[in-house]
């Protein structure tokens, strides 16, 4: 049978913005196995990435207009808010993508959108938990989403930094602003959410897959930093140069650091905690961090000549291939009835 109209209401009703790291996620995983040597495989990712881009903003405009409270109740909530900037963050990805295969109006297009939902996500997100306080939850509702306002914001000067002539040299300098106020807003929000994760209980359901997003904005962020580091005909980066690979490297060593620590904290929750819960889309935000972080390892070693990095994130992307085709079998077989029926019967 298929859904009721109260069913589809309520679909609609309860989508979450968080949706828009499946497009993340597949924008990334396309440039990492693009780059791997397997480029039908990543222009067929990045098709499906633009048409789940697509149709998720089609639905929350739909959610937006028929919904509009439970909209402004997400905003209004520090364990959801920031995920509103998913949608940022998969337009940058996106933009990034197109601009790599020439597409540049189209790449210039989705900058743009992506430019203009930050600038109004990231003031007004953490404007409404400041105005909004609630002692209640405060800052202990900081959690890995947080990290998602430095990914956006990284994600515009990757963007802004890949487009083609002429357009990278109008932008590189946009680009290292957006750079710099990443790295900053990094410091500043994982000191948060370090805090929220040591003044209160850690179970299993609170070590939620989004603090994956710790090592994924670092990733990003020595991306972007790549990036600038190959604009050489911008005087404002030949200044910035020694800074700009001093802070990639920092933020790789750490980014690959937290790796262990988070696949620990894995086996925790699942093996020694059993715990146990159905399909959840967050799981998309382990997938975006595990792309980047091959990306942004194959970048950063071309642009500083290590060849070691090259092979490496070479490699890597096809353990973020394997974790994409995953949450896809996941997401796939949880929301297509039909599908779910069968696996439920064996």
């Amino acid at each position: 049978m298929g859904e009721s109209d109260d069913d589809r209401a309520a679909s609609l009703r309860d989508l979450k913005p968080a949706w828009f790291a499946s497009v993340m996620a597949t924008g990334i995983v396309a440039r990492a196995v693009s780059g791997a040597g397997w480029q039908w495989g990543g222009d067929a990712l990045l098709i499906i990435g633009l048409l789940a881009f697509a149709g998720l903003t089609i639905a929350m405009i739909a959610r937006a207009i028929r919904h509009p409270r439970a909209m402004a109740a997400d905003a209004g909530n520090p364990a959801v808010g920031f995920t509103f900037l998913t949608f940022v963050a998969g337009a940058g990805v996106l933009s990034t993508g197109l601009s790599t295969h020439g597409f540049a109006a189209a790449a210039l297009a989705l900058l743009a959108v992506a430019a203009i939902a930050w600038l109004i996500l990231c003031y007004l997100i953490p404007a409404g938990f400041m105005v909004h306080h609630n002692a209640a939850v405060g800052m202990t509702g900081a959690d890995g989403t947080w990290l998602l306002w430095v990914v956006g914001t990284q994600s515009l000067a990757v963007a802004a930094s890949t487009l083609p002539a002429p357009w990278a040299h109008r932008f590189t300098t946009p680009a290292l602003l957006a750079w710099s106020i990443g790295c900053m807003l990094y410091g500043i929000v994982a000191a948060l959410v370090l805090s929220a994760l040591f003044t209160r209980e850690l179970t299993p359901a609170t070590l939620v897959p989004p603090y994956w997003i710790f090592m994924g904005a670092t990733a990003i962020s020595v991306l972007a930093a790549a990036k600038l580091i190959e604009r050489t005909s911008d005087h404002l980066v030949v200044v910035t140069h020694p800074a700009l690979i001093g802070a990639a490297v920092v933020l790789w060593a750490f980014g690959t650091w937290l790796i262990p620590a988070l696949l620990i904290a894995g086996v925790w929750r699942h093996v020694f905690e059993h715990f146990r819960r159905g399909f959840d889309p967050s799981l998309w935000s382990i997938v975006f961090p595990i792309g980047m972080y091959g990306v942004g390892t194959r970048e950063f070693g071309v642009a500083v000549g290590e060849s070691w990095m090259v092979t490496f994130g070479r490699g890597e992307a096809w353990v973020a291939l394997a974790a994409w085709v995953v949450v896809a079998v996941a997401t796939v077989v949880r929301y297509v009835p039909g599908l779910r029926r069968v696996v439920t019967a064996e």
